[in-house]
């Protein structure tokens, strides 16, 4: 009979120690096992969403919880933005997209849905795209000096494509024509990629795009070549191609710049939480590797500074569209 009551009470004991007070299992306290969700404004596939992927993957091994991408492209990347924003504020649902949504888009639309800079909060800017200005082969010109001497003396003759009006290839083209003084007729694209295979072809002479896009036409096939880098730093793995700012032409900068944003709804403490996650998981070294192994560069920068950035480009961009006359709406 003791050994009886000795086994209710040690069992009434172990019941007591895994049960909270409010009646849950006290090893789910401050557990959240639900999913993460990560939300993409662009189809699979592209950049943007494959290093989603990446960093998706180092958050679920960091947090040990399911991180799921969702892919939501339209609206000129506001449909996602706006169900980030309007998402329930756990910290549980992020954005991954490029700064344009904050920095473009704004300017380029008279009647917003919403406002991502206000009911958006930028988290982390995880890595820059370097890009390059890339001339089918058979043009006359191996540097930006002599581009814009051509453009000069054949001022009907040379097009360019960008993958869309107010894209920030197609600004970033509009700067330059603006700054030197020249003029390149432009081609829309529905994507860099039919921009990129344009160019080749020859049907239009040149593109911005990113270094890792491009670099297989230009180091195998010969199809394309560097004329100039069209981001503030060198690509390293073209050491004598210089910058659009060496050259003169600072306010020239297409880099497209990977970013983590949240609701601007959230409490401060799960900001900084997050702010803290996801940092950690970037600078992981696997992460680190898988994104570098693209050719992007892994900035890694967190709130603060990101927003400071931020506000700068916004106002850089500001002109850029008004010089391209660029308007969606």
């Amino acid at each position: 009979m003791a050994r009886i009551w000795f086994f209710l009470v040690l069992s009434a004991w172990a019941l007591a120690a895994m049960v909270d007070a409010g009646g849950h299992p006290a090893s789910a306290q401050g557990a959240n096992t639900r999913p993460v969700r990560i939300i993409v404004p662009f189809d699979p596939g592209g950049a943007v969403d494959v290093v989603a992927r990446i960093v998706g993957r180092g958050l679920a091994t960091q947090l040990g919880r399911t991180v799921i991408v969702e892919n939501r492209p339209g609206g000129s990347t506001l449909l996602a933005a706006q169900q980030v924003a309007r998402s329930e504020p756990d910290g549980d649902t992020l954005f991954f997209c490029l700064d344009d949504t904050f920095t473009i888009v704004p300017h380029l639309t008279k009647t917003l849905p919403f406002d991502p800079n206000k009911e958006l909060v930028p988290l982390n800017l995880v890595g820059k795209i370097l890009m390059i200005l890339v001339a089918n082969k058979a043009v006359p010109a191996n540097s930006l000096p002599e581009m814009i001497a051509l453009a000069k003396e054949r001022p009907t003759d040379l097009s360019y494509g960008s993958s869309g009006p107010g894209s920030a290839t197609h600004l970033s083209m509009e700067m330059l024509k603006h700054s030197a003084g020249i003029n390149i007729l432009h081609v829309p694209f529905r994507g860099l990629a039919p921009a990129l295979t344009a160019t080749a072809s020859g049907h239009v002479q040149m593109t911005m795009i990113g270094y890792g896009t491009a670099r297989g036409m230009f180091e195998e096939d010969k199809l394309i070549k560097p004329i100039v880098i069209t981001s503030p730093e060198r690509v390293k793995a073209l050491p004598n191609v210089p910058t659009t700012a060496e050259l003169g032409y600072p306010q020239v900068d297409a880099t497209s710049w990977l970013a983590i944003a949240a609701p601007a709804t959230l409490p401060p403490d799960i900001l900084a939480r997050l702010n803290d996650e996801v940092a950690r998981a970037v600078d992981s070294d696997e992460v680190r590797k898988q994104i570098e192994a693209r050719d992007i560069v892994v900035t890694n920068l967190g709130m603060a500074p990101f927003a400071e950035a931020i506000a700068r480009r916004f106002r850089a961009n500001a002109e850029a569209v008004r010089i391209s006359g660029a308007q969606r709406d």
